[in-house]
């Protein structure tokens, strides 16, 4: 469902007049979802091409949600030789912009261009590189979020991207927090490409003041806030999950209801007020002991004390 919300929103934004390929990584989708999806991957010169993934070659990866996480380290063995530029997305985005704006970027021999992270701009931040140290690093070197890349898939498999960074996560298997995002990071480590941010506007942190911005001028970041080209519901608060109906929750059903999917609407259980109900009221002046929990979760906390010395001033207020 999460995926043809962002097909629908990928398609209204972009021109009709070219042609535009999704080719979708599943391991374990039904019949009657991939129904859907067809039905909504609809238009002139739009067709999808379903790539069933190879979860073997992952085994032994440190435990995530779903072996899906992982799939994006694959898409250089798993698409046809003949696809030499991809442009990855999340399930969890709105694409707001005509995608065609991002992929016409030069990648001036990259093989990966992306946004820096929003809740996490360097590497040295609590849920940045681990061992930024031992990789080389500085701490003010630039950290991305993986949900959105251009890839050119000609660099990415002459460097063998997807198997370094499987290599990486198995080598440290009881130390990585964010799974394919940290390994991407060290594999990639000072060498990819930034695009504008407002390709990548994560909805949960979005002009909070807890957001990293010193990586960003403040005009790029009010533009960035006020006119983002791709949203993304990274982290727990999913619009599918959370009773929420602020902007932009309310867009999100929105295009929901443009597929097959329409009129489908989260349970508004007890335990999901409760964290709407956080998420809403709570969380500015909370925020603190949220990243405190995450970092002890993740053995993090060298990371959390400089996030705490780098916020001094205003958490003093």
């Amino acid at each position: 469902m999460p995926l043809a919300v962002m097909i629908r929103s990928l398609l209204a934004s972009h021109n009709p007049d070219h042609p535009v390929t999704f080719y979708i990584f599943e391991s374990d989708l039904s019949s009657l979802d991939r129904e859907r999806l067809e039905a909504t991957a609809v238009g002139k010169d739009v067709s999808v091409v379903w790539v069933r993934t190879d979860h073997s070659r992952l085994h032994g990866l440190p435990n995530a949600i779903h072996l899906s996480i992982y799939d994006r380290l694959l898409v250089g063995d798993m698409l046809p030789l003949s696809v030499s530029k991809v442009i990855w997305l999340d399930a969890d985005v709105l694409v707001m912009r005509d995608i065609r704006e991002l992929w016409a970027q030069d990648l001036d021999g990259k093989a990966v261009l992306a946004a820096q992270d929003m809740a996490i701009p360097y590497v040295s931040c609590p849920l940045g590189l681990g061992e930024w140290r031992a990789l080389g690093s500085t701490a003010d070197t630039p950290h991305f979020n993986s949900g959105v890349l251009l890839i050119d898939l000609n660099v990415w498999r002459k460097e063998a991207i997807g198997p370094k960074s499987i290599r990486y996560l198995r080598s440290r298997r009881r130390s990585i927090a964010l799974y394919d995002q940290e390994a991407l990071n060290a594999v990639l480590l000072g060498r990819w490409g930034v695009i504008d941010p407002r390709w990548n506007v994560i909805v949960s942190i979005g002009g909070r003041w807890f957001q990293g911005r010193s990586h960003l001028p403040p005009e790029v970041h009010r533009r960035t806030i006020e006119d983002p080209w791709i949203l993304h519901f990274a982290g727990d608060r999913k619009p599918w999950s959370l009773p929420l109906g602020q902007y932009p929750y309310g867009l999100y059903f929105r295009y929901l209801d443009q597929t097959p999917w329409a009129g489908w609407r989260p349970r508004a259980s007890i335990g999901g007020r409760l964290r709407a109900f956080y998420y809403e009221h709570l969380r500015e002046n909370l925020y603190p002991l949220e990243a405190l929990y995450t970092a002890f979760r993740f053995h993090r906390l060298p990371g959390y004390l400089r996030y705490l010395r780098s916020h001094k001033s205003r958490l003093a207020g």
